[in-house]
């Protein structure tokens, strides 16, 4: 069963798999990738990638969400993303 499956399942919290996903790059970096600090700096803010207010990103959301298959899901994940 990969984990994956696991994952779409509910079998797994998205943040397990997202703190190992952070482990497995900072290993395969050197351990050269950024500490907790500098993520909670930028965090202080609400939105600190313009994510409410760029008329590009709203364009995308509503663009994803039009594309979505019926019936609608309860969760999904968008890998790469910061803020979920």
């Amino acid at each position: 069963m990969s984990r994956f499956g696991r994952l779409m399942r509910g079998e797994i919290a998205p943040r397990r798999v997202l703190i190992r996903l952070v482990e497995a790059i900072n290993a395969r970096l050197g351990g050269r990738a950024q500490g907790r600090i500098y993520f909670e700096d930028i965090y202080r803010e609400r939105d600190p990638w313009s994510y409410e207010t760029s008329a590009y990103e709203l364009a995308r959301y509503a663009k994803i969400l039009e594309n979505l298959p019926q019936p609608r899901f309860r969760r999904a994940l968008e890998a790469g993303c910061s803020i979920g």
